[in-house]
């Protein structure tokens, strides 16, 4: 019976460990994507048109790397020893990149445009 217990809690913490490691690993997509949209972006500032899409496509990105990093597991896990602090620190990174990514860019092209 305790045998059966405890490979079921393995099982369950493999399980949750792939799970926050799968979706760490698509937040840094989609951040990494946000990044180079940034750059190109940036380029493109003087048309305020093609700038407005990939200023949405930043926004998409950042939401959805948010998204992936809130999840109630991914929140369970950043109580962990070790490895829960880190996730916590990618967490509020990824919520803050999106804050400025809806707050701040968004704005900013309509202000061009």
């Amino acid at each position: 019976m305790f045998a059966a217990v405890l490979g079921g809690l393995l099982l369950l913490a493999i399980i949750a460990a792939a799970w926050v490691g799968v979706r760490g690993f698509l937040a840094y997509g989609h951040l990494r994507d946000a990044q180079t949209t940034a750059a190109l972006a940036r380029d493109q500032l003087t048309d305020p048109a093609t700038a407005a899409d990939a200023i949405a496509e930043i926004a998409d990105d950042t939401s959805a790397a948010r998204g992936l990093t809130t999840d109630p597991v991914w929140s369970a896990a950043e109580h962990l020893p070790w490895v829960g602090p880190q996730l916590a620190a990618v967490s509020t990174m990824t919520a803050a990149v999106d804050d400025v990514a809806g707050s701040a860019l968004t704005p900013l092209v309509e202000v061009a445009g």
